[in-house]
């Protein structure tokens, strides 16, 4: 059996698509399914994780979301003998995965906000905790929904340790994480780097972790030398649970990362 997943990522939709679908790729490659990945964008040290897991990897050459990029994933799935088509990411609308069905692909849609076409495929995933059958009114009998904590997509790194690691809370946090997602287009890590001026050198440490497709990264890497903290920057983290475990505290963005 071989699945595809086909994603995207960059520097304004970011890299949390791709990400999670490589969590899911884990899993799949833990039971002996072989995946493939089909993209049309994807920063380069995102592309070398999934070469990491072993998976073939496919550029997509038509625009993103648009029928003819269904068409061409239909066509990669036959020519790989492929029938599982996973899709995530907001550019694929309803009439994407139509297609997808249509030319006889059975499709996984992972979703967050009830509004990529759940009718249109045969297993919807929300992972988020406030997902509700509610958001997913035209589903139809024949679509399973996967619906909330139970169904997490966190990588294999934090899956290992799951349970082991214990923590007592210091009375007085000196080590903090920065993590706000593969790009932050908005560079919000400037904003919590100037910050730390106004805290008195508590905290005593920083760790910031830019992502794979922060256009912000050599500004925030110079401004680190400027604020009355020792800071860290981490390119590209491979295991950024290892800078969790470091942290007494974090700032961080509200998708994956916060579970």
């Amino acid at each position: 059996m071989t699945i595809v997943f086909r994603t995207d990522g960059n520097t304004s939709i970011g890299t949390g698509h791709a990400m999670r679908c490589l969590a899911l790729a884990q899993a799949c490659r833990d039971c002996d399914v072989d995946v493939a990945l089909a993209s049309a964008e994807l920063p380069a040290a995102i592309a070398r994780r999934w070469s990491a897991e072993g998976v073939p990897q496919h550029s997509v050459s038509e625009i993103p979301g648009s029928l003819e990029d269904a068409n061409w994933t239909a066509r990669l799935s036959r020519e790989l003998d492929v029938r599982w088509v996973v899709v995530d990411g907001y550019r694929f609308s309803p009439e994407y995965h139509r297609r997808l069905k249509e030319l006889g692909c059975t499709v996984l849609s992972i979703d967050d906000r009830g509004s990529a076409g759940p009718f249109c495929a045969d297993i919807v995933l929300n992972q988020n905790a406030y997902a509700d059958q509610g958001f997913y009114p035209d589903a139809g009998a024949s679509a399973r929904l996967l619906l909330g904590l139970p169904y997490l997509l966190l990588r294999r790194e934090f899956c290992e340790n799951a349970g082991r690691h214990k923590r007592l809370a210091p009375l007085r946090a000196a080590k903090l994480l920065v993590t706000l997602g593969g790009s932050d287009p908005d560079n919000a890590t400037r904003t919590v780097l100037e910050s730390l001026r106004l805290l008195n050198g508590t905290p005593s440490e920083a760790r910031v972790i830019v992502g794979a497709s922060n256009p912000h990264a050599a500004a925030v890497s110079a401004l680190a030398a400027s604020v009355p903290v020792s800071v860290e920057i981490v390119r590209d983290a491979e295991r950024p649970s290892e800078s969790m475990e470091w942290a007494d505290f974090a700032v961080a963005a509200a998708g994956t990362t916060a579970w």
